[in-house]
């Protein structure tokens, strides 16, 4: 062999070794590099339920209430009645008149109970109500409660066909009305009229009481 090929041999044995060598100290000292591809994001197939149209809007519609409706309601038809009531006494005609809204109107100062159904009146009669330490009250109320045997619970009394406007006792009932006499507060009128009364008023009929007459314009109620 030439000192030439042998000199080739040697340098290829050293290179061989320096690899060996070279990869062992890699593996002895932890740094081998390992490049892994990164994973492909995984996507989910959801299938979507188809879009649905929009659901139609439907503009409400309110009607502006007339003057009447937010005031009260007005009289078209009054009761006739001949001269002055006395004590006692009482006016009820319903022939003719239609179904309607009972609405009831005590006007102290008057001595009166006025009965109307939708705008005409089909009741009037003279009253008894509360003095001095017991006055009536004033004001807007409803009909609660309905007793057509009715015995107060704070004076033991009768009270027929009690129709309660408050909690504290205040009501409209049977009485026997009488010139000179006054109530507790409550309003008394006489039986007959307070049973035709009872039968018109429902739980909830308004009643409207008043010191001086609530007619405005004529022949309008406000306040009811």
């Amino acid at each position: 062999m030439s000192s030439n090929s042998k000199f080739a041999l040697s340098f290829k044995l050293l290179l061989a070794a320096g690899l060996v060598a070279g990869a062992t100290q890699l593996v002895s000292t932890g740094f081998v590099s390992t490049t892994i591809a990164p994973e492909s994001p995984v996507v989910a197939s959801v299938a979507l339920p188809e879009a649905q149209p929009a659901s139609e809007l439907i503009q409400a519609s309110f009607e502006e209430p007339t003057a009447e409706e937010e005031a009260g309601f007005r009289i078209t038809d009054p009761l006739t009645v001949d001269g002055e009531m006395a004590f006692g006494e009482y006016a009820w005609n319903e022939e003719g008149v239609p179904a309607g809204e009972i609405r009831v109107i005590v006007d102290l100062e008057a001595e009166r109970l006025y009965a109307y159904r939708g705008g005409s009146e089909i009741g009037r009669t003279v009253i008894l109500y509360g003095h001095d330490d017991s006055p009536t009250p004033t004001g807007s109320f409803t009909i609660t409660e309905k007793d057509e045997d009715h015995i107060s619970n704070l004076y033991f009394v009768p009270m027929p066909y009690m129709m309660r406007l408050t909690n504290d006792g205040i009501a409209i009932h049977g009485s026997m009305v009488e010139e000179g006499f006054a109530s507790r507060g409550c309003i008394g009128v006489p039986d007959d009229f307070a049973e035709l009364l009872f039968n018109q008023v429902e739980l909830g009929t308004r009643v409207l009481i008043t010191r001086g007459s609530p007619v405005t314009d004529g022949n309008l109620v406000a306040g009811i």
